[in-house]
């Protein structure tokens, strides 16, 4: 199934861009081995099409694996040994592709969670064969290196993205729980001309909750527990929309990308949410921001 719908979504994204952008599956010896979360090749590809444009652009080769294909650790909602199974897969799948690096997507409790059992399980990543880092490294911080190396001189277009007034959201696990605060907002203004900060008392380590967090989407209570958690964010987004006329937020994660238009929708807010790999996918196609729904 994951190989089918990243067959169709390689399609789609050529088709659109007009040159052959390609979303690989099981390539051994790719630079990257690539986890993103399944939801964004469910039901958010723009995402996915950032993602996948982000190395194009770069000339980094990349893949995914059919053995451990999620940026999202269930795991990590009961317990460390689930947790820990579940990052055992992706080790396992550097063991069959052999990559050099091991990068993970916007998914704030699956990043949160690798990062902090990779430091406890470092004995195995050291023993993996051709890793150049003994740890997974956040798609932002590879974006950022490879920008400020000049790896996307001349390819990227801030323009696509002139039409929207963005805020930023912090996610919770990518900002208190990883400290990835300071270098997604360098992205972000990279590619979008127009951004206006929250209040830095509910931003950074600061931040609000989505309303998905610690599971929180699943359980025969979850629709009052979500939208209950979601309240206070969208209030802080009413606001920044009614005081400064914002009308987008880029967030970084894809729980948070799904709970907010969830919260926005059922509070009446008209407000589109995206990803910062989406927002970078315009600025490097930007026939991707024609007719483009923010999903």
């Amino acid at each position: 199934a994951w190989a089918g719908a990243m067959t169709q979504a390689e399609a789609e994204l050529s088709r659109r861009v007009g040159e052959e952008v390609l979303c690989p599956v099981d390539e051994y010896g790719a630079e990257v081995l690539f986890l993103s979360p399944a939801v964004d090749l469910a039901r958010q590809r723009a995402s996915l099409f950032g993602y996948a444009l982000i190395f194009h652009a770069a000339g980094v080769s990349w893949t995914t694996s059919t053995w451990a294909s999620d940026a999202l650790n269930p795991g990590a909602w009961l317990g460390p040994e689930a947790a820990r199974a579940c990052l055992e897969r992706v080790l396992e799948a550097v063991r069959q592709l052999r990559p050099r690096f091991v990068v993970w997507g916007e998914e704030g409790l699956g990043w949160a969670t690798a990062r902090l059992l990779s430091q406890a399980m470092s004995r195995q990543w050291r023993s993996l064969d051709g890793l150049k880092t003994h740890r997974p490294i956040h798609l932002a911080a590879l974006t950022h290196r490879l920008w400020r190396e000049g790896a996307f001189a001349g390819r990227l277009t801030p323009e696509a993205n002139a039409g929207l007034r963005l805020t930023w959201h912090d996610p919770c696990q990518t900002a208190r729980g990883a400290g990835l605060i300071r270098m997604p907002r360098r992205l972000l203004a990279a590619v979008c001309p127009r951004v206006r900060e929250l209040p830095e008392a509910v931003s950074g380590v600061n931040t609000r909750c989505c309303g998905g967090g610690g599971g929180g989407l699943e359980g025969p209570e979850a629709e009052t527990v979500r939208l209950a958690g979601a309240a206070p964010r969208v209030a802080d987004l009413r606001r920044a929309a009614q005081d400064h006329g914002v009308d987008g937020v880029a967030t970084l994660c894809a729980t948070c990308r799904v709970n907010l238009r969830h919260g926005l929708a059922h509070f009446g807010v008209p407000m589109r949410v995206m990803g910062l790999a989406q927002l970078w996918g315009r600025a490097l196609a930007p026939a991707l921001a024609e007719g483009d729904d923010g999903l």
